[in-house]
């Protein structure tokens, strides 16, 4: 199964499988299950992720703690193709994940883009070249 070229193409295959559902014309995630479809369209491009919330929010963390103090740069800083896009609302421990490929996001949570500000990407690599779990 492939990527399909626009959201709306994905949101229907992705509501087929119960991810998400139409509601005035636009695909929406069901019960915060943001997480669940953003490694969905990873694991379908064949790229390596977080294998849980906990993984995706100590990583989170981590990226903040290198932003405040320094250190060498994680290999999920590093640019590739495909990310993990961080928005994160008014209450910073709780974080909105989508999936980008070549600078188009997956994204289908309810809010607008002005209203909720991307935070940082998370770069993946395909699952060939480096295991995330090793960065």
């Amino acid at each position: 199964m492939a990527l399909r070229s626009t959201v709306n193409q994905m949101g229907r295959e992705l509501e087929a499988l119960g991810y998400v559902t139409l509601e005035r014309s636009a695909y929406n995630q069901k019960d915060k299950n943001c997480f669940e479809i953003a490694c969905y369209l990873a694991e379908l491009c064949g790229y390596g992720h977080p294998k849980s919330r906990r993984e995706l929010i100590k990583l989170i963390f981590t990226h903040r703690r290198r932003q405040l103090f320094g250190g060498d740069p994680l290999p999920t800083e590093t640019p590739s193709e495909a990310c993990f896009v961080i928005r994160t609302p008014d209450n910073p421990t709780n974080v909105h994940v989508a999936f980008e490929l070549y600078g188009k996001e997956f994204n289908y949570g309810p809010g607008t883009r002005e209203d909720f500000p991307i935070e940082r990407r998370i770069y993946l690599r395909k699952k060939t070249e480096e295991p995330f779990a090793d960065n």
